[in-house]
């Protein structure tokens, strides 16, 4: 495995979930023309994904009432600097796998790039 394939292979999950967002979608999507170990893990991911959704499907999700309240008391809610990045991006991973977003706003920032975790509606 090269240096690049262990950059990739972290953003597999997300490309797998329709997460990734430009400019590091279309340097995956690159890659994986090229790198058949990454679209093996590419192929696994994406059965995870199709597995964790089913999952969550069969929860039942909460009740209309209870994400408006979580709205109005989030509106104008920004999220903080902290070091849980892992736990961040796993709640972020969270809502895009249930196709719920929250009106948050709030973005991680790695080696001077920026990162959206919650998409804003105006």
């Amino acid at each position: 495995m090269s240096s690049d394939c262990e950059l990739f292979r972290q953003w597999l999950p997300w490309y797998a979930a329709g997460a990734l967002v430009d400019p590091e979608r279309d340097q995956l999507a690159a890659h994986l023309a090229t790198c058949a170990a990454c679209r093996e893990a590419l192929a696994r991911d994406v059965v995870l994904v199709g597995e964790v959704r089913h999952v969550l499907d069969e929860f039942p999700s909460p009740r209309e009432e209870v994400w408006e309240a979580i709205r109005a008391r989030t509106q104008h809610s920004s999220l903080a600097r902290v070091d849980l990045g892992s736990f961040v991006l796993g709640i972020s991973l969270w809502l895009v796998l249930r196709g719920r977003q929250l009106l948050l706003r709030g973005d991680l920032r790695l080696l001077g790039r920026r990162y959206p975790l919650f998409a804003e509606e105006g």
